[in-house]
């Protein structure tokens, strides 16, 4: 829980020889935010066999922020005797907000190696998140990744112990992301508190968008892990693609609408590239000094596939 509060007050001044400013604007307000977490985790483990190791876990986990504000301002007091708000004589503005988001998730994960040899993994996730459209407010975000210890092999025998390990690897997997959404963007948003021919009004300011959805990256990668002399020298590659689809993004609209944009889920977006680190420890590990030197570097190269349609060929 985080709170605050703040109040200002203008006192009267000269602006000049002659004119005197006796306004003596006042402003308070106040903040509230408060955050609730749980996450439950169940975890299984079992060895069965010559070599099979297996371990199982699944949970849940639960967020929701709440944030609540007030503001209010007024000018007209007496004197500067009185700072605060009540002294003013004159109401000027009121406002206030009160906003919740709240995500839900449930996850699970199983973990399988034979003999230190052969590594896969399974995972999943199923999130929802009250910020998007009622129809699609859940996504499912699975993934797969495999590895293989080659100097566990026999074959590996023949090269001296210690002097080169080598792990191969490669994973899938899709994540969501609604970073950047406001608590009620699909639902649209209104102001209150203004004035129509002498009446209060509510106005439309947000457009609503109850198809938005999670933005879905997929990546593939495959890399490989080689230590060498004991794994003083430490080399990992990776060749990536990640594909994002349903961009989060606002699609501009005629002012004829009464609105600028809406948020929306268009486009495509290719990333994909390779990475290099190089790592060495110097001293040997008996030193009580260490010494440690790395590299590393990237190259990544980023391709649009698909934009809304705007009318204009290509």
């Amino acid at each position: 829980k985080t709170d605050g509060n703040s109040r200002s007050f203008q006192e009267a001044y000269y602006n000049g020889p002659t004119s005197y400013i006796s306004t003596r604007s006042a402003t308070g307000a106040y903040g509230k935010r408060m955050q609730y977490q749980a996450d439950g985790v169940l975890s299984y483990a079992k060895t069965f066999g010559k070599g099979h190791n297996l371990e199982a876990r699944v949970g849940i986990s639960f967020f929701q922020r709440d944030t609540t504000s007030l503001q209010a301002t007024g000018q007209g007091a007496s004197s500067d005797l009185i700072p605060t708000l009540n002294a003013s004589a004159v109401p000027v503005s009121v406002t206030g907000q009160e906003s919740r988001q709240v995500l839900v998730g449930y996850f699970s994960r199983i973990n399988y190696d034979y003999n230190g040899k052969y590594l896969l993994s399974f995972s999943a996730r199923y999130d929802g998140a009250s910020n998007l459209g009622a129809k699609n407010q859940w996504g499912l975000f699975p993934g797969v990744s495999a590895g293989w210890n080659l100097h566990q092999e026999e074959f590996w025998k023949n090269i001296p112990e210690g002097l080169l390990r080598m792990k191969l690897r490669a994973s899938y997997g899709i994540n969501g992301n609604i970073s950047g959404l406001g608590d009620f963007q699909s639902q649209g948003q209104y102001s209150v508190g203004s004035q129509y021919n002498g009446k209060a009004a509510v106005t439309n300011t947000v457009l609503a968008n109850a198809d938005l959805q999670w933005e879905r990256s997929k990546t593939i990668d495959i890399g490989t892990d080689i230590g060498l002399i004991n794994n003083r020298i430490n080399v990992m590659f990776d060749y990536y693609r990640r594909v994002t689809d349903n961009l989060i993004t606002s699609l501009n609209l005629p002012y004829s609408t009464g609105f600028s944009a809406v948020s929306t889920n268009l486009g495509s977006l290719e990333n994909r590239g390779v990475e290099l680190e190089v790592r060495a420890n110097v001293l040997a590990p008996s030193s009580p000094l260490q010494w440690v030197v790395s590299f590393n570097a990237a190259k990544t190269k980023q391709k649009i596939l698909k934009l809304p349609s705007n009318g204009n060929p290509n």
